[in-house]
């Protein structure tokens, strides 16, 4: 097969353009998992699939292929091909065009040597992608990319691991395309959205920066905001969007709607508790019902909280209605205020019993950290220690602070008079919060970008590069130097650019520079505008610090751009998807063309396509986010007004 005009765009239907989405049988992944770990995925599914509402095709097709898919997958893996066969052919019935599907019974036949088979669903597959019809062919993959990141979350999801994320960004910056139309775009924003939640949780336990925490925040709660105003066919998703908004408000102190939705109105003032009642206005499924339970935990409301577990779990036996239900008790038996019935100690054996369901569902650092501490609390030291042992040797160590198991295993031990191992586990404690941090920087707090990042990138780091410029980690000292003296700083608290007594009388124009990026990328124009003003005092523009307010946003782009000096350009795949980051360049052109100097100084900070605009220039290029030494002291003579 070769390639085809479709649209006037090449469209390749070789085996490469067949293998660049690939199939549940070939995504490296998802190779080599244990019996014990699929036995456990195989019973965990059956009894999601088994639920009408969690596996209808017509309300919920990229869920639900995606968990027929998952069982096909497992079946195989277990050296059941009847059952897998079974599976995949069941999606395609709901679902002819299912290129994961096709893709795994084109392999399956041939590696049971049907060739006749094979050849069939292979050109299957070369039937699906030349459809001429460009909303299909999103759909078609975006179903591909929201099925692999399923599959490879259903393993992940009790680990601090996001290397599904990338699956679900694409998909979701499809849903969120002007031109995509399908309500089932809500479900690849959702998973998006939920990615970005797991994400925001990982931060909060690393104590990751006040910047990287508000990012975090905005991103997810705008994506949950988005879910809830597509009208699907399944109402699910909108009301579990509207649950994690409250959720996420819930994670930090200081969070409100109207920091990261300013321009809607009717969720500026909504609380946490507001968020929660919304989602259970749309349903009580047991998702709902229990993710409400666990919030309600959090905020008090015990016996709230009791009623939604027990709904739950009567509609479905699920590890997070346990756990959860688990926790509430000792909550419950923690909090002096409380006014228990009976005797407290009811409460401890009651999560004894809990903890010990979960661990026999999967086994997670977490569980047994739980049921560690309920023994110490029953005086049982030998088994609280026991427990503690097997949560730090466990892999799953999501939804916890592992911390937290080292300061309950020092108290134990200190219980038992083991004063030298007390001291050993405190410390222990320190380390295991250093490393997360650590795991922060390198997952999330600035190294992780764009969201699309698949390993193969120009990621940024934080690690120091001889001859190189470390921009970002300089910038973030000198936050934290900032932060501790005033408390309260914020980067609009820094002098404007545009204050009269910060403009220099001598200069031919008032500003030296003016940045334009996508916001996506805004920790790393910060860092440069902030070497360059500080140390080399020069005088730059940013939107959000520098814009006169009250005025059009176009006004203010023209105005800063035509008064600065040059105008530099941070080139990012978000800088070419933004309206606002075109129009901004656009404009330095216009300024380029009228004036006799080049204004545009572009930044390569990530691989993209270079705008048509601007290829005949000369650019610098980052390595990992930070440029060299060489290439800064070129830029700062660039950016120098003559005087």
């Amino acid at each position: 097969m070769s390639a085809i005009e479709l649209d006037g765009e090449d469209v390749d239907i070789s085996a490469g353009a067949v293998d660049e989405l690939g199939c549940h049988l070939t995504w490296p992944e998802l190779q080599g998992k244990d019996t014990k770990t699929l036995e456990r995925a195989k019973d965990a599914l059956e009894s999601i699939v088994s639920r009408v509402e969690e596996c209808d095709f017509s309300t919920l097709p990229s869920r639900s292929a995606s968990l027929v898919n998952l069982e096909g997958f497992i079946a195989y893996s277990l050296k059941d091909d009847d059952t897998a066969i079974e599976k995949f052919e069941h999606v395609l019935q709901h679902d002819p065009e299912n290129h994961n599907a096709v893709s795994n019974l084109a392999f399956i036949y041939e590696k049971l040597g049907h060739l006749r088979q094979h050849k069939k669903y292979f050109q299957r597959l070369g039937n699906i992608h030349c459809t001429r019809d460009s909303e299909k062919r999103v759909i078609i993959r975006s179903r591909s990319l929201v099925d692999r990141g399923h599959a490879v979350r259903f393993f992940e999801q009790d680990s601090r691991q996001f290397s599904y994320m990338s699956y679900f960004y694409e998909a979701a910056e499809n849903g969120q395309n002007k031109n995509c139309k399908t309500p089932e775009r809500a479900e690849w924003i959702f998973e998006y959205a939920l990615a970005l939640y797991r994400r925001d949780n990982h931060f909060i336990f690393a104590d990751a920066s006040h910047m990287t925490l508000n990012r975090s925040f905005r991103e997810a709660a705008e994506h949950f905001y988005c879910v809830t105003e597509i009208n699907a066919p399944s109402v699910r998703n909108r009301a579990l969007s509207w649950v994690f908004l409250g959720v996420l408000l819930n994670n930090a102190e200081g969070r409100a709607l109207s920091d990261v939705l300013p321009d809607i109105p009717q969720v500026l003032t909504l609380t946490a508790a507001e968020c929660l009642r919304r989602g259970l206005q749309y349903s009580h499924c047991p998702y709902v019902t229990r993710r409400v339970a666990a919030e309600y935990t959090r905020m008090g409301h015990y016996d709230e909280a009791m009623k939604y577990f027990d709904m739950s779990l009567d509609n479905l036996k699920s590890w997070f209605a346990y756990r959860h239900k688990g926790r509430l008790l000792l909550a419950m038996y923690q909090d002096d205020a409380y006014k228990y019935a009976g005797d407290k100690r009811e409460l401890l054996l009651q999560a004894r019993e809990i903890f010990n369901i979960t661990l026999r569902m999967k086994e997670v650092h977490a569980d047994y950290s739980d049921l560690g501490y309920v023994y110490f609390l029953l005086g049982d030291y030998s088994k609280a220690v026991r427990n503690f042992k097997y949560a730090v040797h466990s892999k799953e160590d999501d939804y916890f602070n592992p911390a937290d198991t080292y300061h309950r295993w020092s108290r134990c031990l200190e219980a038992m008079d083991e004063t030298e191992g007390a001291k050993a586990k405190a410390m222990e404690a320190k380390t295991v919060i250093k490393k997360l941090k650590e795991l922060t920087m390198a997952a999330g707090d600035g190294d992780y970008h764009g969201d699309s990042c698949q390993g193969d990138c120009d990621k940024i780091s934080t690690k120091d590069m001889p001859g190189y410029i470390n921009l970002v980690k300089e910038y973030r000292i000198y936050m934290r130097i900032a932060k501790r003296k005033t408390r309260q700083l914020s980067f609009q608290d820094l002098p404007k650019s545009s204050d009269p007594q910060t403009i220099s009388p001598s200069k031919t124009l008032p500003f030296d520079f003016l940045v334009s990026f996508d916001v996506k990328d805004e920790e790393w124009a910060l860092a440069l505008l902030t070497r360059l003003e500080k140390d080399q005092k020069l005088r730059g523009i940013i939107h959000f610090r520098d814009f006169i307010p009250g005025e059009a946003i176009v006004d203010n782009i023209v105005h800063f751009i035509e008064k600065s000096y040059k105008t530099v350009v941070i080139l990012t795949p978000n800088f070419i998807k933004s309206k606002w980051c075109r129009y901004e360049l656009k404009q330095a052109q216009c300024v380029t063309m009228t004036t006799d100097r080049n204004t545009i100084v572009p930044i390569l900070l990530q691989k993209c396509e270079i705008p048509k605009e601007i290829r005949d220039l000369t650019y610098f290029k980052c390595q990992h986010g930070q440029l060299s030494a060489m290439d800064f002291d070129k830029l700062k003579t660039l950016l120098t007004q003559p005087h």
